[in-house]
């Protein structure tokens, strides 16, 4: 054991003696043998984590967004050296995350884009799966959330496998974890977060389904920011973005078109009634020279606003002959003021219907 832990310590003291500029090629075939020696044993993780000249090294060069591109082989081998001495050992992950947390959830996001992210959010990942605390719900999701933006903004292509892992073991383990977060997210991680579980909904949720907590809670907000757009009449505060609302919107149109989701909103009814009267108001609002207030991904949604009515008359009639019928037998009259239509905010737009067969 001595003897292992003096062949760490050499090859680390060698490692900062040399020049990054001058001996990049030795640094490269030390980190290789450290990164090597680190899945031999416990104790080179643990003098590893402990030392100080590591640590050093660790700051100018793989927290060094520069040493990205400049010296881009030894900052790669860097971070898988140091990814290495947190596998499996609870001991070493405490120590580097108590030293580094801080850093590796910031570069973690950090440009230039690339597979510095991803090793970098495989360290945390496994720090986090540890199940020990070190590393919380909403710094794991913030950071996560942070990159999904940083790649978006950028159209970068790169796959980010564990930007992947994280958020889905977040969406579909993880849904009270979820809704406990998003309330303390500002709104463009808000945002972000819904962005990413509507992109899970469209590729059909491959790797498990969405919890159904997270799902209603999705619901649950939709209902009460919907209502706070129509009471202010598109005078929004600064707490309420309409990107947020037109997102939660994308989520539910997604779910309750999709098989596997079926009954997860089927009877929600003031949800429904909420969709509808947003749809009606923002439709509204689109055909004024401003928009009304609202950026133009919200004020697009007339063609949401037929299909969702196609799709829920369509859903009615299914297997039910009874709704098939009254349905053949329905006539539009012109618009006509409705008392309950009013009192349940669908007086806008609203549909006089009477029975062909009266």
């Amino acid at each position: 054991m001595e003897h292992v832990q003096i062949e760490t310590k050499e090859l680390i003291h060698k490692l900062v003696s040399l020049s990054i500029t001058e001996n990049e090629e030795e640094i490269s075939a030390v980190l290789k043998n450290l990164r090597l020696l680190l899945t031999k044993g416990r104790e080179n993780q643990e003098t590893l984590a402990g030392s100080v000249e590591f640590s050093i090294f660790l700051h100018a060069v793989a927290f060094n967004p520069v040493m990205r591109t400049e010296h881009r082989l030894i900052h790669n081998l860097s971070l898988q050296v140091l990814a290495n001495s947190v596998v499996n050992n609870e001991t070493t992950q405490a120590l580097i995350w108590s030293q580094h947390g801080l850093k590796i959830a910031e570069q973690a996001y950090a440009s230039p884009l690339g597979s510095s992210n991803n090793v970098l959010l495989m360290i945390m990942y496994n720090i986090y799966l540890s199940g020990h605390g070190l590393i919380t719900d909403l710094v794991a999701l913030k950071t996560c959330l942070q990159l999904w933006r940083a790649l978006n903004e950028a159209q970068c292509t790169y796959n980010f496998e564990y930007l992947h892992f994280f958020l889905e073991h977040f969406i579909v383990q993880n849904g009270r974890a979820c809704v406990a977060c998003y309330q303390k997210l500002e709104t463009e991680d808000r945002v972000a977060f819904l962005d990413y579980v509507a992109h899970y909904l469209r590729e059909n949720s491959p790797n498990g389904d969405v919890t159904l907590f997270l799902l209603q809670h999705f619901a649950k907000e939709f209902r009460m920011k919907s209502d706070c757009l129509l009471r202010e009449t598109m005078k929004l505060k600064h707490e309420l973005h309409p990107r947020e609302v037109h997102t939660l919107l994308r989520i539910i149109a997604s779910a309750s078109g999709s098989e596997k989701y079926a009954n997860v909103y089927s009877n929600d009814q003031s949800l429904f009634i909420n969709v509808s009267s947003l749809l009606r108001c923002i439709v509204s609002a689109g055909k004024e020279p401003d928009g009304g207030g609202l950026d133009k991904p919200m004020t697009k949604t007339g063609g949401v606003m037929k299909e969702w009515s196609i799709l829920a008359i369509r859903n009615a009639c299914i297997n039910c002959p009874e709704a098939q019928q009254v349905i053949a037998g329905l006539t539009m009259q012109g618009s006509a003021p409705n008392d309950i239509l009013t009192e349940l905010n669908l007086d806008m737009g609203a549909l006089r219907i009477s029975d062909r067969q009266q």
